[in-house]
């Protein structure tokens, strides 16, 4: 992050999503995209540029859900997979889903989520 990055890396915007969200439709072991709708969007082009193992991580995590070996995060409060609570960033920053990449520190969500734990809100300057 740049030095004129408004972030305060509080995490909250990572702490109650579960797991990255958008790819659970390209988790697979073939690489196939089970809906139509799912081809060539902004989230596939980015899984698919992800290297392998962080595709296997995903893909072993969603098929464990599907087969009841590991617990479904998705919709509950807890850190997103990819969350580092240590660090409070995004572990695989650079291939994060394009959700992730549009959210905006300073915007309505971030500061929801900033003031649920008692944060003040940031204040966005033009620029």
């Amino acid at each position: 992050h740049a030095m004129s990055d408004p972030c305060k890396h509080c995490g909250r915007c990572c702490e109650h999503i579960g797991t990255p969200p958008g790819f659970a439709a390209f988790a697979t072991r073939d690489d196939s995209v089970p809906v139509e709708c799912f081809r060539d969007t902004e989230d596939h082009e980015i899984y698919k540029a992800m290297p392998r193992e962080l595709k296997e991580e995903l893909v072993a995590y969603f098929e464990g859900v599907l087969d009841g070996t590991r617990p479904d995060r998705s919709g509950y409060e807890c850190p997103c997979l990819w969350y580092d609570s240590q660090s409070q960033r995004c572990k695989h920053y650079e291939h994060r889903p394009s959700v992730c990449r549009s959210f905006e520190p300073g915007e309505d969500g971030c500061n929801i989520f900033r003031d649920e734990i008692g944060l003040v809100a940031l204040t966005i300057r033009a620029t």
